[in-house]
C-alpha cells in the first residue's frame, strides 16, 4: 500500500500499522481476526489520535468492520475496500460443512496453504497485470512470488481464511453508525462488486462506489484513483 500512502501523504497524516501477518513480526495472541481488530484498536488508542479515519484493503477492510462493531467511536470515518464480510462471497468449495476445522489443521502444511491460496486467487491471477498473465499452468507460482516479495507467510494467510469462514458479519454490519465509503473494482472477479453494493445497503451511513475497469488489486494497479476516492471522502467536513 506504499504507493497509496504516497498519494495521500500530501493532504493527510498517514499511519500504517504493520500487522503481524509476516515473518517480520511475532504475535503473542492466537492469529484470529478478532485478535487483530483488538490490536488495531489498542494501537489507535495508544497514539491518542484525534478523530482518525480508517482505511482497510481487502482483508483489512474486514478488520475495519470488526473494529467498528467493537468500538463504534474509534474512527470518524471508514474507507472499506473490497472486504469479505459474508460467507456467501466465498467460493462454494470453501463453504462445505466441516471444512473449517480441516482447513485450519491443513493450513499448517505449507504446500497445502500454497495450493488453497492459488485456488482462491486463480481467476484473479488470469487477468491481473500484477500477479500473472494467465499463461501459467499453476497460478500459485505467481502468488508465491508476490508473498515472497512482501515477506508474507502463506501458511498464516491461509489460516486466516479458515478463521474468516467462521466470521459472518451480515447480521451485524447494520449496527455500524460510522460514515463509511465502500469501494470496489468494477471488474473484481475474486469477490464481485455486487457484494460491495449489498454491504453499503446494509449499513445505515454507507455509500458505495465501483471503480470502472478495475480489479481486486486496485490498491496496487491504480493507487492514484484509490487515493482520490478515499481522500475526497475522508476530507469532507461534517
Amino acid at each position: 500500500l506504499h504507493p497509496l500512502m504516497d498519494q495521500l501523504a500530501p493532504d493527510f497524516r498517514v499511519i500504517a500499522l504493520d500487522l503481524p501477518l509476516s515473518n517480520r513480526a511475532g504475535f503473542k495472541y492466537p492469529p484470529t481476526l478478532e485478535a487483530y481488530a483488538d490490536l488495531i484498536l489498542a494501537f489507535a488508542n495508544a497514539l491518542e489520535l484525534d478523530s482518525p479515519a480508517f482505511f482497510g484493503n481487502s482483508l483489512g477492510g474486514t478488520l475495519g468492520l470488526i473494529c467498528a462493531l467493537k468500538d463504534p467511536g474509534a474512527f470518524s470515518k471508514l474507507v472499506i475496500r473490497a472486504p469479505l464480510w459474508t460467507r456467501a462471497q466465498l467460493p462454494s468449495y470453501l463453504r462445505i460443512p466441516g471444512l473449517v476445522p480441516v482447513h485450519k489443521a491443513l493450513s499448517q502444511n505449507k504446500p497445502y496453504a500454497q495450493r488453497i491460496l492459488a485456488l482462491i486467487y486463480q481467476r484473479s491471477v488470469q487477468i491481473s497485470p500484477i500477479t500473472g498473465d494467465g499463461d501459467r499452468s499453476d497460478p500459485s507460482e505467481d502468488h508465491l512470488a508476490l508473498f515472497d516479495r512482501y515477506q508474507i507467510n502463506p501458511v498464516l494467510l491461509s489460516s486466516f481464511l479458515g478463521y474468516l469462514l467462521d466470521v459472518e458479519l451480515k447480521g451485524q454490519v447494520g449496527q455500524i453508525p460510522t460514515p463509511t465509503l465502500v469501494l470496489w473494482g468494477e471488474q473484481d472477479t475474486l469477490t464481485p462488486s455486487i457484494w460491495g453494493s449489498r454491504l453499503a445497503d446494509c449499513m445505515p451511513e454507507a455509500g458505495f462506489q465501483a471503480a470502472p475497469g478495475e480489479y481486486h488489486n486496485l490498491a496496487t494497479t491504480n493507487p492514484e484513483e484509490l487515493a482520490r476516492l478515499s481522500g475526497d471522502f475522508i476530507g469532507v467536513k461534517e
